[in-house]
This record gives structure tokens, sequence and C-alpha cells, in this order.
């Protein structure tokens, strides 16, 4: 483990391609299905760039409005749960090797989740590591986008979680797949990792 990461009191990691697998395409290719087309200009790996999705993931609109929306841009009559099995088309799986080292870092680290996501994934992924419930049984705490009205790369939210655990930037390593926020995190004094699944995903670092 690098050095900086094992005298780190409190360990933050993101949720997609870092806890879960991510298959944009897999979403992509349903909305098609769907009859919605171009939705590529406007979701990202990290799952939003502005608009309605930067809305949903902050929570500032309900699944109903985000359905209301796509219905309306596409011009469709797709039903909330087609469109809803459209949008978690994406999710993959939590890997047993996954739970298995937060559990071993929780030994020695404060060890909590900080993605940005939204109401209707959140209900899809929160049971998805093997042997819990919930992802908050797992991490010592959990902090969603949808939840906090903030979001990943904005500095507030890293401020936040560090207020809350009351450990400063240098006590700290973040765990992300995107470049912006990673660069957001060096900012404010937060030792960054960048996740890459061609390396090896979470486990490069580990």
């Amino acid at each position: 483990m690098n050095r900086t990461i094992a005298e780190s009191k409190l360990l933050i990691f993101d949720l997609g391609n870092v806890i879960i697998d991510i298959d944009m395409q897999a979403t992509l290719d349903a909305f098609r299905a769907l009859g919605i087309s171009g939705v590529e200009q406007h979701v990202t790996q990290s799952h939003s760039v502005g608009g309605i999705f930067t809305l949903f993931e902050q929570g500032k609109i309900s699944p109903d409005e985000f359905c209301n929306h796509l219905r309306q841009i596409a011009n469709i009559n797709a039903t909330n749960q087609q469109i809803i099995l459209a949008w978690n088309a994406m999710l993959g799986s939590i890997s047993a090797s996954t739970v298995r080292l937060i559990e071993r870092l929780k030994q020695q680290h404060t060890v909590v989740l900080l993605s940005n996501t939204n109401k209707i994934h959140f209900d899809s992924f929160d049971s998805k590591a093997q042997g819990y419930s919930s992802l908050s049984e797992l991490f010592d705490k959990t902090w969603y986008s949808h939840e906090m009205h903030l979001s990943k790369p904005d500095k507030k939210i890293f401020e936040e979680v560090l207020s809350y655990h009351k450990t400063e930037p240098q006590q700290t390593s973040f765990f992300d797949d995107s470049e912006a926020n990673i660069r957001a995190a060096q900012e404010l004094g937060i030792n960054s990792f960048l996740v890459s699944k061609d390396k090896g995903g979470i486990n490069q670092w580990f």
C-alpha cells in the first residue's frame, strides 16, 4: 500500500468504477431502444455534465420530474418503470474482493463513500454489496450528492465531508475515476488517487 494512504486517517471512495462497475453504454443502448437518442451528449461516465442530469444528481428534481423530462425531450410514451430500468442498466456489480478490501481498511481507517448519484440509482445499488443490506453498513459513512444537494467537483462537497469527520486534508486520501474530481480534491490539499479500470481499478492502489 502507498505510504501516504497507509498513514491517512480518512479514506474517501467514489462509487462508480471504483466500488461498483459501470457500463454507460448499456444505458445509452437502453435509452435508444426506448426512442431516446442523443443522451450521450448530456451523460458522461460521472453521470452528468449539466442541465437535467446535474439537477437530478443534486436532488433538486424528483425521479418523476426526471422521467417526465426525458419523455418530453424524446416525445415518447415510455412508462416511468421503462425509463428507470434503462437508467439503471449501467449499474453493474460490487465484487466480493472490493467488499473485503473495505472491511480490511476499516480496521485502520475511517472509510467513507462520496458519490455523485441520484435517487433512482441509489434505490438500485444500495443493496448490491454481498453480505450487507445497505452500503451504509459497509462504510463508516455514506455521502450522496442527491442528499447533500452538492456534487463533485465542487470543493464545497469535500469541505463538508472533511468538516464532519474533523479531518485535515493532509490526513485524507481520496479515490475517484474522474480527473476533474481528483484535481478539485488536490487543490484542497487532499491526497488524491486516480482509479483506472485499465490499471486494475481500485486494486492498483492497494
